[in-house]
């Protein structure tokens, strides 16, 4: 009866890892899914609790625009944020190449960013209030001005105010205090 019992153990094991290997990709792509969806709502929240200056940027009257500067791993999520109202703007996305277009843009995802293209993103970003956000870790840290930040299943962001007056932005502090930090 033993080995009864302990041969059904080990096939309910058996059948569990059976189960895992065959769902297991799909699962892990509907919470990479998840999580991309969950980063563009962050953006579409963010644009709303940040104030840019009226007399700088593209077309100012209609549109508020959100670029993805690097790799797209968004895998369509920010489809879902596209054409929303922002600041009685829509908001559009705009896929960039280079941080020399960052002059089209009021807010960039900078996804996956070479030392150059980051470094060069920023300065740009700055001279043309342009709010950056990034997955990129220490990217707050560094200059960046949000970060969003896995925390265990969690996803939080962290905001580098500094950088965000320095490109003359202003983010609202009903947005600051729900910050995991904040660097000043």
């Amino acid at each position: 009866m033993a080995l009864l019992t302990g041969l059904r153990g080990w096939s309910s094991r058996l059948l569990l890892a059976g189960l895992v290997l065959l769902f297991g990709s799909g699962v892990h792509a509907a919470a990479q899914d998840l999580e991309q969806q969950l980063k563009a709502a962050f953006l579409y929240r963010f644009a709303q609790f940040v104030d840019w200056p009226q007399e700088t940027g593209p077309d100012r009257s209609r549109q508020l625009v959100l670029c993805l500067l690097g790799t797209d791993t968004f895998a369509g999520a920010l489809d879902s944020i596209s054409g929303k109202t922002v600041h009685e703007r829509e908001l559009a996305v705009r896929y960039i190449t280079s941080p020399r277009q960052l002059d089209q843009c009021h807010m960039v995802f900078l996804s996956r960013p070479s030392a150059e293209t980051m470094k060069t993103s920023l300065q740009q970003s700055r001279q043309n209030h342009v709010l950056t956000v990034s997955d990129q870790p220490g990217f707050a840290a560094t200059g960046g001005m949000i970060e969003l930040v896995r925390q265990g299943n969690q996803l939080r962001f962290e905001i580098n105010l500094r950088a965000a007056r320095e490109a003359g932005l202003v983010v609202r502090s009903s947005l600051l205090r729900l910050a995991r930090s904040v660097y000043e």
